[in-house]
């Protein structure tokens, strides 16, 4: 009786003990799943600020460049007007109104509205 008795407590012992190795297990996996989970999101907001780095360093460029081009446009459009003034160019009063309002008032408007709303998005 007695040997049964010590087998059923060293079965009871061993089955306590593959519980808390299953708990011990469990409680593993959930830590390290959580720690990869952490490390995913980390590298995902590294990602996401990188991206963000990279499209305001474009947009900077695009600004820029649009700005250049904007000046060279104004510039010759002066050239054009002080060529007229001293006659050496010739163009009818209609062009020469036609050429600095419509063309580049339209454009300097719509060049800047562009640059405007992609430098400052409001859905972001």
């Amino acid at each position: 009786m007695e040997s049964r008795d010590k087998r059923e407590e060293l079965a009871k012992k061993i089955q306590a003990l593959g519980k808390e190795e299953k708990e011990k297990t469990r409680e593993y996996r959930s830590t390290e799943y959580k720690k990869e989970k952490e490390q995913l999101e980390h590298d995902s907001y590294k990602e996401q600020l990188e991206d963000l780095k990279q499209e305001r360093l474009l947009r900077r460029k695009y600004a820029r460049s649009l700005f250049i081009l904007l000046c060279i446009w104004l510039f010759i459009i002066l050239l054009i007007v002080v060529f007229q003034g001293f006659n050496v160019i010739y163009l009818s009063d209609a062009v020469l109104i036609t050429l600095i309002t419509t063309t580049t008032t339209a454009n300097i408007a719509a060049y800047f509205l562009i640059v405007t709303k992609h430098l400052f998005p409001k859905g972001k």
